[in-house]
């Protein structure tokens, strides 16, 4: 029995039910396959301030492949000891995974934060007064 010629095939329902059905199973594996890709999966491009170059040995067929900074400056999401409180001193490493919003460190047992936009906190702000978030850090990082 072909398809065509089924009799439920031949209403209105069975065509809209098979579209739908087909759309829904792609849909469903689409999510699926994106679910399980890491984040880490994906390509890596280099950052535009940097420039790549090839060089092929024509005795080996050997590539190197060369980067090197355009610029000295650093990237903007990049923290350097001299933007950290104290000057860094008795810094421990910036928490930047505890949530999409802010990024954290510890100095001298005091929890200071930033934004990473730079824009609602562009200055690490010591978060000495808040103990809810301090102790919310402290669980999370205990050293």
């Amino acid at each position: 029995m072909e398809l065509t010629k089924a009799k439920w095939f031949k209403t209105t329902g069975g065509k809209i039910g098979i579209v739908v059905g087909a759309l829904a199973l792609i849909t469903g594996v689409t999510l699926v396959v994106r679910h399980f890709v890491k984040k880490g999966d994906e390509k890596k491009l280099p950052p535009a301030d940097e420039t790549k170059t090839e060089t092929t040995t024509p005795a080996t067929s050997a590539t190197t492949t060369t980067t090197t900074p355009t610029t000295t400056e650093k990237p903007a999401n990049q923290q350097v000891a001299s933007d950290l409180p104290n000057g860094g001193a008795g810094c421990g490493p910036i928490r930047k995974a505890f949530d999409r919003v802010y990024d954290y460190v510890k100095c001298n047992n005091v929890w200071y934060t930033i934004s990473k936009d730079k824009i609602k906190i562009p200055k690490w702000k010591s978060l000495a007064d808040n103990k809810t978030a301090s102790d919310l850090l402290n669980n999370k990082y205990p050293n």
